[in-house]
């Protein structure tokens, strides 16, 4: 489509992009890197994106785009460590010596490389400032030659390092693309019936109408949110000798009755119990409390 056209062809060093959910942002950041791993040999891009089944999907991708341009090669590969057999990278050579490489995104898997580097859904990676100090400098010697940085992302709230690039640097060249701006340019959606089947203003005006919604009006962000969920959370046969605190939060009507357990364990609250009520009588509340 013709914005995801003007992607492909500024050939601006630096490119930052601000794109509604499902446009194609990564599948244009993907062409890019095809096309220019065919016209220039020896290329490596890396994608680091925001979890294993993303990074997996810009591959296959790529792949497509491979396949269009009718170049062959070699194939896929899944670097997989140990016993874990968690997958650490995926991999697309071509013949003349171009490699893609796609990564979940953290700080660790993000330095060591010198490569032209996309960064996909950068607003929702996890600690998106630690990777930015671990990879910049990977992109910037001048001894490895200039590198191409593309960074996309939909929204994701104001405290992070995609809003302060988008919204305060002049070094990028900057393309928008709202759901809007897509369906005028050719993209077969219907707006309102998205919009309709959503049902949240604030989720349509941050993930289809590129607006950085003030976290302002959030209780607890949700990068704070995922930082504290483990899979032991919740679980009351795993619980210990620690002191136990309950809270509840009284509905009658309209909200849920919630009574919440925690463990102290060393200087973190696990979670043991959640139970939830919903149009009980206060006698039945205060039975279960």
């Amino acid at each position: 489509l013709p914005y995801q056209r003007r992607w492909v062809e500024d050939g601006a060093r630096f490119k930052i992009g601000l794109w509604a959910r499902q446009t194609g942002k990564s599948f244009a950041c993907a062409c890019e890197a095809v096309r220019d791993c065919l016209v220039r040999p020896g290329q490596l891009w890396v994608c680091l994106s925001a979890g294993e089944r993303q990074a997996l999907e810009f591959v296959e991708k790529a792949k497509q785009w491979a396949r269009a341009f009718e170049m062959a090669f070699s194939g896929h590969e899944e670097l997989r460590d140990g016993a874990e057999a968690v997958l650490k990278a995926a991999e697309i050579r071509f013949r003349n010596g171009s490699r893609i490489i796609a990564l979940p995104a953290n700080p660790n898997t993000a330095r060591g490389y010198s490569a032209n580097l996309v960064l996909d859904e950068f607003a929702f990676h996890e600690d998106p400032d630690a990777i930015w100090r671990a990879i910049y400098p990977s992109i910037s010697n001048p001894l490895r030659g200039e590198k191409l940085l593309r960074i996309v992302s939909t929204p994701n709230g104001r405290g992070n390092k995609f809003y302060d690039i988008w919204t305060k640097s002049e070094a990028y060249s900057k393309h928008r693309v709202t759901i809007h701006d897509a369906i005028a340019e050719g993209l077969q959606v219907d707006a309102d019936s998205l919009k309709a089947g959503l049902d949240d203003p604030e989720a349509w005006a941050q993930e289809y109408e590129c607006e950085f919604v003030d976290e302002g009006g959030v209780l607890l962000p949700y990068e704070m949110i995922a930082a504290c969920e483990h899979e032991e959370a919740g679980r009351p046969d795993r619980g210990g000798d620690g002191a136990r605190y309950v809270g509840v939060d009284i509905g009658r009507k309209h909200d849920l009755t919630v009574i919440w357990v925690a463990e102290r364990v060393g200087d973190v609250l696990w979670t043991r119990e959640v139970a939830e009520l919903r149009h009980c009588p206060f006698d039945a509340q205060e039975a279960a409390i």
